[in-house]
């Protein structure tokens, strides 16, 4: 879905997850009779969620990784200075330059995908003994990669791939400590860019083979791509539908498929960009169920407005 939004809304500034996280903290997250606003939160708190800082108008076309443009002025905000400032240049130097709230929480996402990712592949049938140890074969798995490879085919043998799994998480967030971080431009403005995270190596690989893995034979896979390929058609659909109707459409013969209070703001909204912003932030909040539904009531004949 992200991928299939952010192509969608590549005229109208893009789409990233955590670009349209820092828009649901800071304009979004409360709804109210005179619309939508946000919970005004701390610098800290800011700083602790960007893991990136570089604006979309800064990149070619870029699939991730991002800010949107409208967010220059929180991000200056976040930093206490305009971005400009602190010498670093658009794209991941700028974007490794992080707070210790927003390293140990991107620690913390690595940790959640790499093991859960693991343990649900197992669950769904995507990740069995025999596709694991063609995977370790085809991608010469060797040293201490084999040796978590046979320890994973051992819990599968056992049933307890969950429990061993589960265990692995405190494991992951011990294997830490905090360091001095290198002299920065903000170094001296507040103790949040004082200091790094350092993980241990061998967790740090640990967690690249489950991730490679997990990615390979997970991800890559012909039923997700299927999913995916099936999400990206119906979101399409309803995008172009909605952007017709919508984000280029300005005259009073527009008909209403949305909420009314949805459909208000795109009105209210003075230019394309805005009006795409509010589509993109209406699409964003479905849940799969929802969504196909939705796409149903709009496209398909035999099912009912009320379905």
């Amino acid at each position: 879905g992200e991928r299939s939004l952010n192509r969608f809304m590549a005229p109208f500034g893009g789409f990233e997850g955590n670009a349209q996280t820092l828009r649901i903290v800071t304009e979004t997250i409360y709804s109210s009779g005179d619309g939508p606003r946000g919970m005004q939160p701390t610098r800290a708190f800011l700083d602790g969620i960007l893991k990136y800082k570089t604006l979309h108008r800064e990149l070619e076309n870029p699939e991730n990784h991002f800010l949107y443009d409208g967010q220059e002025s929180v991000l200056a905000f976040a930093l206490g200075a305009p971005v400009e400032s602190l010498g670093l240049p658009a794209g991941r130097e700028r974007d490794a330059f992080r707070s210790i709230e927003c390293q140990i929480m991107d620690w913390a996402d690595d940790t959640a995908y790499s093991l859960n990712d693991i343990v649900d592949g197992a669950r769904a049938g995507f990740l069995t003994m025999e596709a694991i140890g063609r995977w370790a074969e085809k991608t010469n798995r060797v040293g201490d990669d084999a040796t978590d490879i046979e320890a994973l085919l051992n819990a599968m043998r056992e049933g307890k791939v969950e429990s061993r799994f589960g265990r692995k998480i405190g494991r992951f967030i011990e294997a830490t400590r905090l360091d001095t971080a290198d002299e920065t431009a903000a170094a001296g403005r507040t103790n949040r860019h004082r200091f790094r995270l350092v993980i241990d190596p061998a967790v740090q690989r640990e967690r690249r083979l489950y991730s490679s893995m997990a990615f390979d034979l997970v991800f890559r896979s012909p039923p997700l791509h299927h999913l995916e390929h099936k999400g990206d058609f119906l979101l399409r659909r309803i995008f172009d539908l909605f952007r017709e109707r919508y984000i280029e459409a300005t005259g009073p013969e527009q008909m209403d498929f949305l909420p009314a209070d949805v459909s208000a703001r795109i009105k209210a909204a003075d230019d394309p960009r805005r009006r795409a912003r509010v589509v993109c932030d209406y699409l964003a909040g479905m849940t799969d169920a929802f969504a196909v539904r939705f796409y149903k009531r709009l496209f398909s004949p035999e099912f009912g407005p009320m379905g």
